[in-house]
């Protein structure tokens, strides 16, 4: 199991790869490169970083991703030897065999993401730059509901989206309540999901605060619907 570091100490860029597209971070900014179609492998983005020439010289890289097959271990549970084993348990849909299975705890909180990597893209990464660490993008995600619901001794959501799908969480004083991925089709999805977490959840559209994390496109469509829906942009990674 490749465990992943919260903090990098050496120099480094940012490089996110997603279904949408490619983006790193470059003159104090992200740069982004848009997919006309979805990437479900992440191939079309993992040959973009080959030819991009501002990436060329790189040596170090922070490489974040955004696959689905994901989940939440109580870090006392998680050791080396059993992570493959667990990952299978919660994906038997998936070829474990073709997988790098890594791991990124979230401090504070005895929770740690364990996520899998395509072999194949994760060979191919670490041959281009000398020194690579791998991140799941729920890491800020989730993260950031728990540090903040316990700093202020409430109940928060946090929503995340792309193309292909949402995230939800909800969390109250630093207690997990919920995450879950929803697969989405068109941008009604996003209010459908939303809606029905909420009512599950017994959440208020008027006094439960929600953040919707860095997807503009969500926040547009839940600030209509939601009294305390606020827009957040944090790359804690760069």
């Amino acid at each position: 199991m490749q465990v992943t570091g919260n903090n990098i100490s050496f120099p480094h860029k940012s490089i996110r790869l997603s279904m949408d597209g490619l983006s790193f971070f470059q003159a104090k900014a992200w740069k982004r490169i848009d997919f006309s179609a979805k990437d479900l492998q992440l191939n079309q983005a993992l040959a973009r970083l080959f030819c991009e020439e501002a990436l060329q010289d790189v040596t170090c890289a922070n490489i974040e991703v955004d696959f689905p097959f994901t989940t939440l271990i109580p870090s006392q549970l998680l050791n080396k030897q059993d992570a493959l084993s667990v990952y299978k348990f919660h994906f038997p849909e998936t070829d474990s065999t073709q997988l790098v299975v890594c791991s990124q705890e979230i401090p504070g909180f005895n929770i740690t993401l364990l996520f899998g990597i395509p072999r194949t893209h994760y060979l191919l990464a670490n041959k281009l730059f000398q020194q690579v660490q791998w991140h799941h993008h729920l890491y800020n995600h989730i993260s950031n509901c728990l540090k903040f619901t316990k700093q202020k001794g409430e109940t928060q959501a946090w929503i995340w989206a792309n193309s292909s799908h949402v995230h939800i969480t909800v969390a109250n004083n630093g207690s997990l309540l919920f995450t879950n991925y929803f697969p989405i089709s068109c941008q009604h999805d996003i209010l459908y999901y939303t809606a029905k977490v909420f009512e599950q959840h017994q959440l208020s559209q008027q006094h439960t605060p929600t953040y919707v994390m860095e997807s503009e496109l969500a926040y547009q469509i839940l600030v209509n619907h939601l009294a305390l829906c606020h827009y957040t942009n944090n790359y804690a990674h760069c």
